[in-house]
């Protein structure tokens, strides 16, 4: 069985399918062919979760086709690889792929340069215009403008907007902060900033001097777009937006998993968490911390699903697999805040399809010893996971996982429609394609 994956992180607005034909999609078996016979090649090694990949596509795709209808048969392409996709794993590694979005062009399957600008449509036609030669090292242009305005970033007033340059500092003074990461183009920050800069607004209204002010709780936010924040969401492991996260002295502390409305979060504020249930670190993503102990996360029994699947064991697995048609299978951990909000979304939609149903839904919850090893040949990087295991079958793109969104899905599937094949090889060079 062919099984598709995709990171369902809480908050990642919806991918878009619209134009990805004009990319070559590759893969393990294609990528050498293809580059080594291709005068310049520029590929996208990316990861579906990957929030700036997600933005990223949509540019990609378009300046592919507008290269593919300029150079003709000229031996120029662009093209992309999904490395989260485990069939790819060994070749990104020996390509060392260590961040996501990586654009790199080769030259009859030699590395040339990597593109480092904005992955804006203008400056990836620029550069795919006039690639540089093999040995020519090019540096970032510093006149590439954006392909048509900026996405508007509305401003929260009172909310204290952190960079890069003033991240450290700024957090490491304040005995507690609220930070909001986010992306200007995602729907759900757009909803939730206007709540956010409430709350801020009712901090501020509710201190009696610049001291009380000072010492209250800071509301903050990070616009992890901006290229100069790239690396500091990435090493927050920001992997959904907005990720709303309480810092303690400049260390994460919790997570706010509840519904954002201002009421709540400044409750949250009133009533912070005693205990600390993030990994160490600047804004790492809630986890378990170094010091705890290896042992596996018991799951709570009011937590478990009762309607989906849940799975303990390779054997028990693989016996669902051959049984259904469709299996559609999350992958989790009992301390992932996003999970939480997913599991009941997901076991809703499992007691409407019934055990008559030719599709399963399923759980797996990797912080069991039995299902590791389960986890680690599907993959697994983020929780949630949803895998789709179907002989035929597409990528559930929506986001926030629903309960209808996900019927609608699996009857869509059960009911024969095709789903569209990516191109793994082409005799002539075809183009490619398009969510964080």
């Amino acid at each position: 069985m062919k099984n598709l994956l995709l990171f369902v992180a809480a908050f990642v607005a919806t991918l878009s399918t619209s134009g990805v034909d004009a990319a070559l999609s590759l893969n393990a078996a294609s990528f050498h062919k293809t580059v080594d016979s291709s005068e310049a090649a520029l590929v996208m090694f990316y990861a579906p979760w990957c929030p700036h990949c997600v933005k990223a596509k949509p540019k990609f795709a378009s300046a592919a086709k507008e290269i593919e209808k300029e150079s003709g048969k000229e031996g120029k392409l662009m093209a992309m690889i999904d490395c989260a996709d485990a069939a790819n794993k060994d070749l990104c590694d020996k390509e060392k792929i260590e961040g996501y979005p990586t654009f790199r062009l080769y030259s009859r399957g030699k590395q040339v340069q990597d593109f480092e600008e904005e992955s804006t449509e203008k400056a990836l036609l620029t550069f795919m215009r006039n690639p540089p030669k093999e040995g020519e090292k090019r540096p970032p242009s510093s006149s590439a403008e954006e392909d048509g305005p900026a996405e508007p970033d509305s401003v929260m007033e009172g909310v204290t907007y952190l960079t890069a340059a003033n991240y450290t500092q700024t957090l490491s003074g304040r005995e507690l902060a609220l930070v909001f990461y986010y992306a200007p183009w995602c729907p759900h920050c757009q909803d939730a900033k206007p709540k956010f800069a409430r709350a801020a607004a009712t901090l501020r209204a509710g201190a009696q001097s610049k001291a009380d002010e000072a010492a209250a709780a800071l509301m903050a936010a990070v616009n992890c777009d901006v290229k100069d924040n790239h690396k500091l969401c990435e090493d927050a492991k920001v992997e959904g937006y907005p990720t709303i996260r309480l810092l303690k002295k400049g260390e994460a502390w919790a997570e706010f998993d509840e519904e954002i409305e201002t009421k709540q979060l400044l409750n949250f504020l009133a009533n912070p968490p005693k205990e600390k249930s993030m990994g160490s670190g600047r804004g790492g993503e809630a986890g378990k911390s170094e010091d705890e102990d290896e042992e596996s996360e018991a799951e709570k029994p009011e937590d478990m699903m009762k309607h989906a699947r849940l799975i303990e064991g390779q054997d028990q697995f693989s016996a669902v697999l051959k049984s259904s048609r469709l299996v559609l299978a999350m992958f989790y951990a009992p301390w992932c805040s996003h999970c939480q909000r997913a599991k009941p979304q997901f076991d809703a939609a499992a007691e409407k399809l019934g055990k008559d149903s030719s599709a399963a839904l399923v759980g797996v919850n990797c912080d069991v010893k039995a299902n590791e090893g389960i986890c680690v040949d599907n993959n697994i990087e983020g929780f949630p996971t949803l895998l789709l295991f179907a002989d035929k079958g597409e990528s559930y793109t929506e986001s926030p996982v629903t309960t209808s969104g996900l019927l609608a899905f699996l009857e869509k599937r059960a009911a024969g429609e095709p789903a569209k094949k990516p191109v793994e090889e082409a005799a002539e060079p075809a183009k490619k394609k398009e969510e964080l």
